[in-house]
């Protein structure tokens, strides 16, 4: 019976090493709407194109952050931003910190809206996020809207 328990522990924590030695695994944020008012959404590019409301990041005015990683919604705070211009083509960079998971937002401007209307406040991107724990690290590329 204590030979039996002991190997249940060994297996398990054989399990916990091997998925710490795998890249952090990007979802589907769980509870999106917990995020409301001005911020970023963004989305994988097939989700974007079809129009639905899956999206990976999101994040507010009040420097959070929450992605889903390794099936788990992870909340983050902003630790560094590298601000780019408004432009399109400008690029800028955002760095999201919660325990040993570090998140970089590369973010590219792909469209602002027309000077003239008043009523527009979003900006939309193309940005690349990486997701890193220790040395391992996953990278996706993404699309979505930032504003109010």
């Amino acid at each position: 019976m204590v030979c039996f328990i002991l190997m249940v522990v060994v297996s398990a924590g054989q399990s916990a090493k091997s998925q710490r030695r795998e890249p952090p695994r990007i979802g589907i944020v769980q509870n999106p709407d917990e995020f409301d008012g001005a911020g970023c959404r963004l989305q994988l590019p097939s989700d974007y194109n079809k129009g639905n409301d899956r999206t990976v990041f999101v994040s507010n005015v009040d420097d959070e952050a929450v992605m889903n990683i390794d099936d788990i919604d992870v909340w983050m705070h902003r630790v560094a931003l590298n601000a780019g211009g408004s432009r399109k083509g400008s690029h800028s960079v955002d760095r999201y910190k919660k325990d040993d998971i570090e998140v970089d937002v590369d973010f590219v401007v792909t469209k602002r809206c027309h000077p003239d209307d008043e009523n527009c406040e979003v900006t939309w991107f193309d940005a690349l996020i990486t997701v890193k724990r220790g040395q391992l690290k996953r990278t996706v590329s993404t699309k979505g809207i930032c504003g109010s």
